[in-house]
């Protein structure tokens, strides 16, 4: 094994370049540091992160699919720090990548530009996926999450413009994917859609597609029933799109939200229409009026249904929430409603006998409340006491007025 110190020649390009400012964005950033001590071992440099466990800094091999070492210098590897491929060499030739299963982290641009990788194994230990983690990973065509993710960001595939799935683990709690586009677990919040993705299907979970955050080479996209709401510019960045279909409950369109773009990525250019745009919709919908307004041409695919709901069906989570979901008798049409909570004793619980308190959810919906009732079983004072014992269990059998008599003769004795 060979030591290599290097904090000396470190300042001195410090000295010399001033900063890492003038370098490419996503490549490096302040949480990179300065290594003061640096090891080898084969074909990999590391150092200590201040954990008792490595990090491997840069890889020297000359490419192919390489698996990462689990240990380097008789300790645990845990984190993969920024721009390990990043040389003229190994960022053009590692086509394929094993993480051990020792590593917790994966570092803001870890694999920058490693242009000739079409395949990556994140094991079940990965908790971090940083920053710019995958950019400009151009050959790279699909990925999956493992259910140990917790951080992920929006720019960690960055540039990867061949990739079309993002699948994430069923068992992840904190992220979902859904017709390959990267979601929070519940699917109502976008995350990530990958750049290579002509088409995709967004689910009726994502209640309001957000401004400026969808940016794909995506030509068509499907919004399902449940979406609400489009805001402004939606969809401004996806300049090669050419057609939207709306459902019925989509009630509000904001301005240029669909069918226009910028031509250059830059906010600041000009709103461009986007010619043979094709809004597909219901007649008498907000996809309609929208359409119609911005000289949209718009593709009727149904009349807009004229709701009739009936009494909700409820749904509770223990005894802290619940949901109210309204179908419409004429389309099957559903909206859920959050309830509020509120509760009482309506039974007060005594020496011998269990109360009860009764929870109540009340939703509002079209100009109408609903509620709804559960109840749960409180225990007497002396029942409690004895709780889950077989005294509990044979005082609870016995008639009230042995109970009564039983707990007077016990106050007596004290």
């Amino acid at each position: 094994m060979k030591k290599k110190r290097i904090l000396s020649a470190a300042l001195a390009l410090c000295m010399i370049f001033g900063s890492a400012a003038a370098l490419p964005q996503g490549v490096f950033s302040e949480s990179a540091g300065i290594t003061a001590s640096a090891e080898e071992e084969g074909d990999y440099v590391y150092a200590e992160n201040g954990e008792g466990t490595v990090m491997i800094t840069k890889y020297k091999g000359s490419g192919g699919a390489i698996t990462l070492p689990p240990k380097l210098g008789g300790k645990t590897v845990t984190e993969i720090g920024m721009n390990l491929f990043y040389t003229i060499r190994a960022n053009k030739t590692v086509t394929s990548i094993v993480i051990p299963n020792t590593v917790k982290q994966i570092d803001d641009s870890a694999f920058y530009a490693c242009q000739a990788l079409t395949s990556i194994t994140i094991p079940s230990s990965v908790t971090t996926i940083g920053k710019y983690a995958f950019r400009n990973c151009t050959a790279l065509t699909s990925i999956t999450i493992p259910s140990s993710v917790t951080t992920i960001y929006d720019s960690s595939f960055d540039g990867c413009t061949a990739l079309k799935t993002i699948n994430v683990d069923s068992a992840n709690a904190s992220y979902s994917s859904y017709d390959g586009v990267l979601y929070n677990k519940a699917k109502t919040q976008y995350i990530c859609c990958p750049a290579g993705k002509t088409s995709i299907n967004i689910p009726g979970t994502l209640a309001t597609v957000p401004g400026t955050k969808l940016k794909a080479a995506i030509t068509s996209v499907t919004l399902n029933e449940g979406t609400k709401k489009l805001e402004k510019w939606a969809f401004i960045n996806c300049k090669d799109m050419r057609s939207l279909t709306i459902p019925q409950s989509v009630t509000t369109i904001e301005e240029h939200a669909v069918g226009f773009c910028h031509l250059s990525g830059d906010l600041t250019d000009p709103d461009t229409p986007i010619s043979s745009f094709i809004i597909y919709g219901y007649k008498g919908s907000a996809a309609e009026t929208y359409a119609r307004s911005n000289n949209i041409t718009f593709k009727e695919i149904g009349t807009a249904c004229s709701h009739s709901y009936g009494s909700p069906s409820w749904t509770w989570s223990g005894y802290t929430s619940a949901t109210a979901t309204f179908t419409c008798t004429k389309c099957s049409n559903k909206q859920t409603v959050n309830a509020s909570i509120t509760n009482a004793v309506t039974k007060a619980a005594t020496c011998a006998a269990t109360g009860v308190r009764t929870y109540t959810a009340k939703a509002a919906f079209g100009g109408t409340s609903y509620t709804n009732t559960k109840t749960e079983r409180t225990a007497g004072t002396l029942l409690q006491r004895g709780r889950g014992t077989a005294i509990h269990r044979q005082v609870q059998s016995l008639p009230a007025r042995i109970i009564h008599r039983t707990r007077s003769r016990s106050m007596h004795r004290r």
